[in-house]
């Protein structure tokens, strides 16, 4: 589910890809596979900005998602969410 949330976001499918990436992040929450949950905070984000929504609503995930990765110990992902964060939404998340 968390590829087809970012093909779907990729494809411009941005209601249908946020959907699925809310829902992505409710079963890695039921399951415990929390190792995912950078990735999904991130399709998420991507989703609400090509929405259109507020950076209140996509701001927020970008910095649980960038806190999270390294909270988890996956800094290479917490890097590369580090640097889309600042190219493509202009926000540096290490606050």
């Amino acid at each position: 589910m968390l590829n087809l949330s970012g093909f779907l976001i990729a494809d411009e499918k941005y209601e249908e890809g946020v959907k699925i990436a809310e829902e992505t992040l409710k079963i890695c929450r039921e399951s415990e596979e929390l190792w995912l949950i950078p990735n999904v905070l991130l399709n998420m984000a991507k989703g609400y900005k090509a929405l259109r929504m507020a950076s209140n609503k996509y701001t927020p995930l970008l910095i649980r998602s960038y806190h999270c990765a390294n909270a988890i110990g996956r800094k290479v992902m917490a890097e590369k969410i580090k640097n889309e964060a600042k190219a493509t939404f202009e926000i540096d998340v290490e606050y």
